[in-house]
């Protein structure tokens, strides 16, 4: 496992296979995979940002058919 310190009290998680292990436990698959991990010493939270792979397309609620993704923020 590879550490990021970036101050005192919080850093970056960084591994692949924590990140694998991680996605095993959460029972993340494709098309979503995790993006990034962080921990805050302080408040002892880990953040787990998970994402969808690009140009993956999704069903619509309203019409029911595989739509692409137009705003994911």
């Amino acid at each position: 496992m590879e550490l990021y310190f970036l101050n005192k009290s919080y850093f970056l998680v960084k591994s692949i296979d924590f990140t694998s292990a991680l996605s095993n436990i959460l029972e993340i698959e494709s098309p979503w995979f995790i993006k990034e991990i962080d921990t805050h010493k302080g408040t002892k939270t880990i953040n787990i940002f998970i994402e969808f792979e690009r140009g993956t397309k999704f069903i619509c609620p309203n019409c029911e058919q595989l739509c692409k993704v137009h705003d994911s923020s």
